[in-house]
């Protein structure tokens, strides 16, 4: 895909390690030679994902703040911090969401990532069994119950 539009491409693969290594080297200054340009890495592109574990937007958009552990992108926005600084100390929900709102577009206008998929969920359950599926986190069989025949 991005051949067609002009954009060369050398998939690489490695190790999990190697690859967060490889990705705090380039993207986390204070831990890496803050000299090396995108050319000396060994990508400019690279896959990750993140699946909430609670029930909040900060679950996802905490991530991307600067000096968080797994902010690998390089990118820094005081705008963004500011927005997630004012949403987590905001009471009300309407108004959170809101600045969490700002914060993500802020995210896609400067193009720091390009959401590609969505995980989603396909469950088969026996007939005679209740099983209530957590939107949040792995199933675990505290949540399975035998229901009335």
């Amino acid at each position: 895909m991005l051949e067609d539009v002009g954009i060369p491409v050398r998939l690489l693969t490695s190790e999990w390690r190697v690859y967060l290594d490889a990705l705090e080297g380039c993207n986390r200054p204070a831990q890496a030679d803050a000299t090396r340009s995108p050319a000396e890495c060994s990508y400019n592109l690279y896959r990750m994902g993140w699946v909430m574990d609670y029930p909040d937007a900060a679950s996802m958009l905490a991530t991307f703040r600067p000096g968080s552990r797994f902010q690998y992108t390089g990118w820094e926005s005081a705008e963004y911090a500011e927005l997630l600084d004012r949403a987590l100390a905001e009471p009300d929900d309407a108004l959170r969401a809101d600045l969490y709102a700002q914060a993500e577009r802020v995210i896609l206008q400067d193009a720091v990532i390009v959401p590609l998929q969505y995980y989603d969920r396909t469950v088969l359950v026996k007939s005679g069994v209740r099983f209530d599926y957590p939107p949040f986190g792995p199933p675990s069989l505290q949540y399975w119950a035998r229901g009335q025949d």
